[in-house]
């Protein structure tokens, strides 16, 4: 059925060939490796003619009979695709189908009638307004910074620290911390804590621009924007990324994007890819696999074994991968 509809799609035949790589959905047992092929390029199909969440499922049936090394990217580059336009139901009903590997052609319609919202934050962000760059305004500073003696300030940490970012624009420091499930909150002109986070276990990611903070959790992919202002969560989202996170970066300044890192699986050397996480509907466009100018970047021969250390420009980051987007 795999050979059949691509002689009839070569020939221009495509909707003879649809039907051909269809058939394919009630020979899963007889062959599921020319089943799996054959519905791979039917999901191509779909994904070309805009019809995402029939290309979602039918790709991740496909992975779920078949996952050949020399097909897996391709793969993935079509489910990337595909889930972008899903609602909500349909990506969770569509990871549930993928763990149980649970698929058939009745499920199918079902999948296609499943509603839901869209892939972004419910609730709006407590932050202040864009300057014409797009970027936040500086945080406020205090009327009065503290006074500093000749000794310096020394202040007792509750925990041995694991990692600490710059927040407010340069006037704060957020602390993660080893043992304790918090993040705290240090003001730098105050010379003071200004209050503590809570986070739901002591492996996560974090960043934060303006007012910003987000907390992505590595094993639910579960991202958290809180407010800084307040200290409150403003809404919680599952992130559209398939394979394991390990990076979460943001521009002290930008509230609209961050850069994220991923790979295919833990294997040591699968593949790893960065891509740009629109802040405002969760997409992530990956960066680094397309061929152009000279300010192009290049990410060739990655892994999930690499120690990675991504710097952000303090101001602006675009769709546009260049040098001046981070270093590495």
């Amino acid at each position: 059925l795999h050979s059949l509809g691509m002689e009839y799609f070569h020939k221009g035949d495509e909707k003879t060939a649809e039907k051909t790589y269809r058939r394919a959905m009630d020979c899963i047992e007889e062959s599921p490796g020319g089943a799996a092929a054959a519905l791979e390029n039917l999901a191509i199909y779909y994904v070309n003619e805009r019809r995402f969440a029939e290309s979602a499922y039918i790709i991740k049936w496909s992975i779920g009979l078949d996952d050949p090394a020399r097909r897996r990217q391709h793969k993935r580059n079509v489910l990337r695709d595909a889930t972008k336009e899903l609602t909500d139901a349909q990506y969770d009903l569509l990871e549930k189908r993928s763990q149980a590997n649970d698929f058939s052609k009745a499920d199918l319609q079902a999948f296609l009638k499943a509603k839901g919202g869209t892939s972004g934050f419910k609730k709006v962000a407590e932050t202040p307004k864009k300057t014409s760059q797009g970027s936040a305004p500086p945080a406020e500073i205090p009327a009065k910074t503290a006074d500093i003696p000749k000794t310096g300030i020394v202040k007792a940490l509750p925990d041995k620290l694991a990692n600490a970012k710059f927040a407010l624009n340069g006037h704060g420091v957020l602390l993660q911390f080893e043992a304790m499930e918090r993040l705290g909150i240090f003001n730098i002109s105050k010379a003071s804590f200004a209050g503590m986070i809570p986070t739901k276990s002591t492996n996560y990611l974090y960043g934060s621009a303006g007012y910003d903070l987000y907390i992505l959790y590595p094993e639910t992919k579960i991202l958290e924007k809180w407010s800084l202002k307040t200290r409150k969560k403003l809404g919680a989202k599952k992130l559209r990324v398939e394979g394991p996170i390990s990076l979460f970066e943001m521009a002290p300044r930008n509230t609209r994007k961050a850069i994220i890192s991923w790979a295919d699986s833990t294997d040591a050397l699968a593949r790893r890819h960065y891509g740009l996480l629109d802040l405002t509907t969760l997409r992530a466009e990956e960066i680094g696999s397309r061929t152009g100018g000279s300010n192009q970047w290049h990410a060739r021969n990655t892994s999930y074994r690499d120690l990675v250390h991504i710097r952000p420009n303090a101001c602006e980051m675009d769709n546009r991968p260049s040098p001046h987007i981070f270093d590495s």
